[in-house]
Parts: structure tokens; sequence; C-alpha cells
């Protein structure tokens, strides 16, 4: 299926593919942070959050060339509307993958150890948003024209992953309220609010299929 057409659309769709691409690989790089933050030294880490912070960069670069792109066009406002939806909601979850990490980071200074269940639950989430992520990107390549996609099972998929990341959440999260009633440390102060940011990638993908499905029903394209 393709959305929209001509040689302007196929720069645009070829750009917002880029972009996708730069957010997936925050949030494959932030999953191995998480994979080896026990064996990690402090200076290792930092050079994984330091190539994630230069994507992070870099996606915002492009979201601002995009922008600058739909501004010169005379496309449709509502077609504006809804790429605009699109690049800002991704280029969201580059800024999540950045916060974790940062977080990570913070909390490997101070010698903070997270606990192996609780990091082996959210490197679960990870695995999950890594694959809700590749769903939504080939929603984008669909966008583009470049194959053919099955926009009800991408974005069920999509769905599927955001559900299984909210229970893993809440299991995260009891296991850390567990663990914090008997013994109070520093990873009840952090650990929390990375829980619910890495929980908020696949919201944000869920965001992003239902911004493609809106878009291809109230234009009557075929799904």
């Amino acid at each position: 299926m393709r959305l929209l057409g001509g040689k302007f659309f196929d720069e645009l769709h070829a750009e917002l593919n880029k972009h996708g691409e730069l957010v997936l690989r925050s949030v494959e790089i932030l999953r191995d942070i998480v994979a080896n933050y026990v064996r990690l030294k402090y200076e290792e880490l930092i050079a994984l959050y330091e190539k994630l912070n230069s994507i992070e960069h870099e996606a915002d670069n492009l979201k601002r060339s995009i922008i600058n792109m739909l501004r010169l066009t005379r496309a449709h406002p509502e077609d504006k509307e809804d790429l605009l939806a699109l690049v800002f909601t991704s280029d969201e979850i580059a800024g999540l993958s950045k916060a974790v990490a940062k977080k990570l980071v913070i909390l490997k200074h101070l010698e903070v150890d997270i606990d192996e269940k609780i990091s082996g639950i959210i490197l679960s989430m990870l695995e999950k948003s890594v694959s809700a992520v590749r769903s939504v990107l080939a929603l984008l390549r669909g966008l583009r024209g470049e194959e053919e996609v099955n926009i009800p099972e991408l974005s069920h998929e999509i769905e599927k992953y955001e559900k299984e990341v909210d229970e893993l959440r809440l299991h995260a999260l009891e296991k850390l309220f567990r663990e914090c009633k008997e013994r109070y440390s520093l990873q009840c102060v952090a650990v929390p609010i990375m829980i619910d940011n890495v929980e908020e990638i696949t919201d944000k993908c869920e965001e992003l299929s239902d911004t493609v499905k809106l878009y291809a029903v109230s234009r009557g394209l075929s799904v």
C-alpha cells in the first residue's frame, strides 16, 4: 500500500525511513546496555551512551530536516499533520532510550547494582520493544512503497508487544517493591522511572501504528 506518491514524497518517505532506522538503533543500544550492565566498566558504558547520544542527536537533526521539507511543500494540511505526528512520535522513542541510558550511567557511576531478576525483566521489555520498532519500520517501508505490508496484521503485532510489555512492567514493579520493602536502596528511586520509560517505547509504537491506520481509513485506502 502506498499512501502518497510523487518525487517529493518518495524523498520524504526515504527520510522517514532513515529516521526510523536511527530510532531502532537507539533502542538496540539501550537493550545492549541493559543486557551487559553488570559486566560493563563505567568507561565502557559511557562509550555506549555516547554512541546512543550521537544517534539520538542525528535523529533529531533529521527530524528538523523533515519538518522543513513539510513546511516548504504544498501538501494537504492533513497529510502534513499525519507525517509530522509520525516523525515527532518516533523521535520520542529515541529520547526515551537516551533518558534510560543516562540513568544507567548515573547508577553505574554511583556503583549501584540492579537486582538481577528485575534487570532481566527490563531486558525482556526491551527485546519486545525492539521488535515493535521493527514492525513500525515495516509500516514506514509500506508508506514508501518499498514492499507490500498488511497494516492490520502489523498493527496487531505492535499492540500485542505493547500489552506484553505492560504486563512485564507490572511484574518488574512488583518485584522491585518487594525488594524495596525488605531493603531500601538507590535502585528503589531510579529504577521505577526507568521501567516506566521503557514501557513508554511500545506505547509510542502503538501510537505510530494508529496514525498509519487512521490515515489509511480516513482517505479510503485499502488496508
